[in-house]
């Protein structure tokens, strides 16, 4: 794609550009898998953002799109070619995912002999029903596009505008893996506050989408939420090294902070709030070589707990070990502890594995709980993380005292980060 550059900048070993290019061809030149990058947001419903057609229709400026590059531009008389292959989006991934749906249903609409909505839908839906996805493609916006409207239809009409619009970029060269998060961090701070989870899955996504982490993808897989085994993991039936995105996520950071972490609003990265790492330290946590090591160890733990023979008052199946190992309010659990401990990655199987979890036990106390009064997922990752840290501590606790001893480190039900 050709772009016009308005303006740049050096800084440091990093280049900034301010250009234009067509935005038909933008959306033309994107490759398929563009959208799996995902550093700003997952890909959601917004009625505001789903009339962003009616925008380019109307011949209206759109935000400037902000990309990142692996290789400063050529410049040459004002003009640069970008490889958009090689491009990831850092802001302004759900005003593309739209367009660029429209842009594909207007080639679907190009192949069909009838010109009306219902021949388009059956098309999408037997072609690529992932564009159905977001609400606003449904019939009554499909019959929208196949309105007649001067020589042809209106999606015709609108691509037509797509060929003569005009879109700002901004693009980044040469950010390093620290400073993309950063980036995306500045780029959000006036939007919806990110998730604590979200905010470590853009750096995981990073590495993924790179092909950086250096896992057998065979046996490792990490599922979110929009995967199709994501509903079947979730519900505790999995195979040794299937997890929810989150729940690996969630292990990292309990492993980190030495206590059991949860899906929380609070932002996890705070650069000027002493009582957290600085984002700097944060981040050496979250380079390929660390990733690696650390979800190769949860797998080689995974492997070992479920298979440890339990002792004769607690004899649970495997698969029942296995699921209640893959659940997030365990792994927190333990994994805090591990952190607690100051135990390496690299040591984690051996430290689990000979640890009788008497899930008999675990099962009673859990069933006595009250949902009424506590917030029982907080009260099993304490109870997870305090019987693990008495087992590796040599001073181990029955499950009755790590679910009913709540005095000391945590109070009963307070809320956990």
């Amino acid at each position: 794609m050709r772009i016009k550059i308005y303006d740049s900048k050096q800084l440091g070993n990093k280049m900034w550009y301010l250009g234009s290019g067509n935005l038909y061809e933008y959306l033309s030149h994107l490759r398929p898998d563009f959208f799996m990058y995902k550093i700003q947001r997952r890909l959601v419903s917004n009625r505001y953002l789903d009339g962003i057609y009616q925008t380019i229709e109307q011949g209206e400026p759109i935000p400037p799109l902000t990309l990142i590059s692996t290789q400063p531009l050529n410049v040459d008389n004002g003009c640069a070619d970008i490889d958009l292959q090689s491009i990831d989006i850092l802001d302004g991934l759900q005003r593309t995912y739209r367009l660029w749906v429209i842009y594909k249903i207007s080639l679907m609409c190009i192949q069909i002999e009838e010109k009306d909505h219902h021949s388009l839908l059956d098309k999408i839906k037997a072609e690529d029903p992932d564009l159905l996805e977001l609400d606003f493609i449904n019939l009554k916006f499909l019959k929208k596009m196949m309105e007649p409207k001067g020589k042809g239809l209106f999606i015709d009409d609108l691509i037509s505008k797509m060929n003569a619009f005009e879109t700002t970029f901004t693009i980044w060269a040469g950010l390093t893996e620290d400073e993309v998060v950063k980036k995306m961090l500045i780029l959000n701070a006036g939007q919806k506050p990110v998730s604590a989870t979200h905010q470590c899955e853009l750096i995981f996504m990073r590495f993924f989408d790179a092909h950086e982490l250096q896992i057998d993808t065979n046996k490792i897989k990490l599922y979110r939420e929009k995967d199709d085994q994501f509903d079947r993991v979730k519900k505790g039936n999995r195979t040794e090294g299937e997890y929810l995105f989150t729940s690996m996520v969630i292990s990292l950071l309990s492993y980190i902070y030495k206590k059991p972490m949860r899906v929380s609003i609070e932002k996890i990265i705070q650069w000027d709030n002493e009582n957290y790492f600085a984002s700097d330290e944060m981040l050496s946590f979250f380079n390929k070589q660390y990733l690696t090591k650390f979800v190769e160890s949860v797998y080689e733990t995974d492997c070992g707990v479920c298979k440890v023979k339990q002792s004769r008052t607690s004899l649970f199946p495997e698969e029942e070990m296995r699921s209640w190992f893959g659940k997030d309010t365990t792994m927190s659990g333990i994994f805090a502890a591990l952190g607690e401990m100051n135990t390496e990655p690299s040591t984690f199987a051996k430290a689990i594995g000979g640890i009788d979890f008497k899930l008999n036990s675990f099962e009673q106390e859990y069933r006595s709980l009250s949902s009424v009064r506590i917030n029982v997922g907080n009260e099993v990752r304490k109870a997870v993380y305090k019987y693990t840290k008495g087992q590796l501590s040599g001073k181990p606790i029955s499950w009755a005292q790590a679910f009913g001893n709540n005095s000391g480190e945590y109070v009963k039900g307070e809320p956990l980060f």
